[in-house]
């Protein structure tokens, strides 16, 4: 019954094999073959009768060769029971070149083991010289091409693509990596999206709205997208995703192109930024401006055109520019707005109308915009110009009589300056000789004011030579505790006579690097000061700070005090607040002046704080590095 069984199984296949079409045979573990159909006698071995083929081992009845076929997978597939599949290159016995597609797969009996083994063939040999040719194709190319099939595996990946990507095709080819040349994690490209049939929704997802179907390929998508991982700066690329289609029109992969287009988007950027800054700059420039088009209306117009006409932009676009030229002008403008000499700029004067009706003159030129059929117009305002150059002239003449004025003033001081020393001179011998004491007073009198003299000229000097850029700075280290030490010793007759308390306040150890006189000169001044307008029994405190990069000197006093509308004018020269003290003071008010220059060249700052009544604070910084500034 078993036998019989088998018998009618073994009948019931070869009908199928008679029956169907497909190519198949059935081989057992020697590679001889059991059965095989007809699509084998009428597609491989025409003319070959099943009979002599079955018997014979699969190469030689099927393929007609000698041997089994290299790395041939069936002992694999009977020992595994793992089906395998392979690609064969044959040439048959009629002289034809065909390449198969052969799926190897396992029969099992009730046991399990492996009895035979069927071969399912396909006759690839269209699609192979189809990839062939296709290779041929891309493979020329020099725009960068990469193809993958449907099951998403990379089959060409040319020499451009290498190039663009740094992946060689030995990397890539076979596998589904296409995603590394472009992403950071694994994604789908648009090829994959292609090979899938994707809807739009899916591109969307992916690429936003950067991508759009193309226009010259069916089914064919585009996009434009910059990629990081390329290169050292990254790259922008213009790809294209278009499917691959065999015979029946079934899709069975995509191929994929790139296009460098970095220098494109660079220019194109370049060229934003170029007409951002032209707009900015013909939005923002001091010049009246207005973009004329063919119809002679105007299109655009900036800030100062806005300004010399009275109209708002959006008032002024839409007008013929002509309507702003006053009606005497017309004729002359016209002639000059279509000069067509290239080698001449249109320009000429006319009376501009405003808005109500107001005449201004100005100048105009007219100019084409390169490669647009458009002229722009800037205007130059002759009132306005003709102003500037009045101002103009008179800062020069005052700056001619105020160095007359200087120049005046300091030959004039040197003139004071040479009779005081024979006076002084003629004084101190007179003093010598015998004289009674109401003569003695005029001698004593004559000698203190000539010295006072002396001293308003020496500072109006330094002024003029401060003024003049003539003065001289000898840097060394200079210590700040025997400065004030040394004018406070100096001081102290005054400030004993009127019973007044000093006390300072100064670090041991500052140091700074500057003129050593000219501070001097700076302590000497303010410290004078707060003894002279400080009444009998009052008190001065001198504080210094170490802030390091500089020091902050504060002299402070409880006198009299400085009125808050005087404190801005109080470093003024020839300043002096009117008080009793003041005017008995003997001075010009210009101490605080030449203090104040004398601090700005140390590379520091004074100002001042009072409460008429209570006293004033006076403070200044100096650099300790030496730091010397021009006035």
């Amino acid at each position: 019954m078993i036998e019989r069984g088998r018998e009618e199984e073994r009948d019931y296949f070869l009908r199928i094999l008679d029956i169907i079409e497909e190519t198949v045979f059935v081989i057992d573990r020697d590679l001889r073959i059991l059965d095989l159909s007809k699509g084998c006698l009428n597609k491989i071995r025409n003319g070959v009768e099943r009979e002599v083929a079955i018997g014979k081992g699969c190469y030689e009845g099927l393929w007609g060769l000698e041997e089994v076929c290299e790395s041939c997978p069936v002992h694999s597939v009977f020992e595994k029971g793992e089906a395998a599949r392979t690609e064969r290159f044959f040439s048959l016995p009629d002289g034809t070149n065909r390449y198969f597609d052969i799926e190897w797969i396992p029969v099992f009996d009730e046991h399990g083991e492996v009895t035979r083994v069927i071969g399912d063939i396909r006759d690839i040999t269209k699609r192979k010289e189809a990839e062939e040719k296709l290779a041929e194709i891309v493979d020329g190319s020099s725009i960068p091409t990469f193809v993958i099939n449907n099951e998403h595996k990379i089959t060409h990946w040319n020499t451009a693509v290498e190039s663009l990507t740094g992946l060689k095709r030995e990397e890539v080819v076979g596998t589904d990596r296409q995603w590394m040349a472009f992403y950071a994690e694994k994604r789908p490209v648009m090829a994959d999206l292609i090979a899938d049939k994707a809807p739009a929704s899916k591109f969307k997802d992916w690429y936003g709205d950067k991508y759009k179907m193309s226009s010259l390929i069916e089914g064919a998508y585009e996009a434009i997208d910059f990629f990081p991982p390329l290169g050292e700066e990254g790259k922008w690329l213009l790809f294209t995703a278009a499917p691959l289609k065999d015979s029946e029109g079934t899709v069975i992969g995509a191929m994929e192109t790139l296009q460098d287009i970095t220098e494109r988007k660079e220019a194109e950027e370049e060229l934003k930024n170029a007409e951002e800054q032209c707009r900015t700059i013909f939005e923002h420039v001091l010049t009246p401006l207005c973009l004329i088009e063919e119809d002679d209306t105007i299109s655009t117009v900036n800030k100062e055109f806005e300004t010399l006409s009275g109209y708002s932009r959006e008032e002024a676009v839409g007008k013929k520019w002509t309507e702003f030229v006053a009606p005497e002008d017309l004729e002359k403008v016209m002639n000059c707005y279509h000069n067509e000499k290239k080698e001449e700029l249109p320009c000429c004067g006319f009376k501009f109308v405003g808005r109500e009706g107001d005449i201004t003159d100005v100048k105009v030129s007219i100019e084409h915009i390169p490669r647009r059929k458009i002229r722009v117009a800037s205007l130059m305002d002759l009132t306005k110009l003709k102003r500037e150059e009045e101002l103009c002239a008179i800062c020069e003449k005052l700056k001619e009589l105020d160095d007359m004025k200087k120049n005046f003033l300091n030959a004039a001081y040197h003139e004071l300056r040479s009779p005081l020393t024979p006076i002084v001179g003629y004084a101190s011998l007179l003093k010598c000789d015998e004289l009674g004491d109401k003569q003695r007073d005029y001698v004593s009198n004559i000698e203190k004011y000539a010295e006072q003299l002396k001293g308003q000229i020496n500072r109006m000097l330094e002024l003029a030579r401060i003024d003049g850029g003539e003065i001289a700075m000898t840097l060394e280290d200079v210590s700040i505790p025997g400065i004030v030490n040394d004018v406070v010793k100096s001081f102290k007759p005054l400030w004993n006579d009127k019973e007044q308390m000093i006390t300072t306040h100064v670090p041991e150890g500052i140091v700074v690097r500057g003129d050593k006189q000219k501070i001097i000169a700076i302590f000497t001044n303010l410290i004078l000061n707060a003894i002279k307008y400080t009444n009998e029994g009052g008190r001065i405190d001198i504080m210094v700070e170490d802030r390091g990069e500089d020091i902050r000197v504060c002299v402070a006093d409880t006198g009299i005090g400085i009125p808050e509308k005087h404190l801005p004018k109080i470093f003024e020269r020839f300043f002096m607040v009117n008080t009793s003290l003041t005017r008995k003071s003997e001075s010009l008010g210009l101490g605080l002046s030449i203090v104040k220059e004398y601090v700005k060249l140390h590379g520091g700052r004074i100002w001042a704080t009072s409460e008429p009544g209570k006293g004033s604070k006076f403070f200044f910084t100096l650099s300790k590095k030496g730091e010397i500034r021009g006035r």
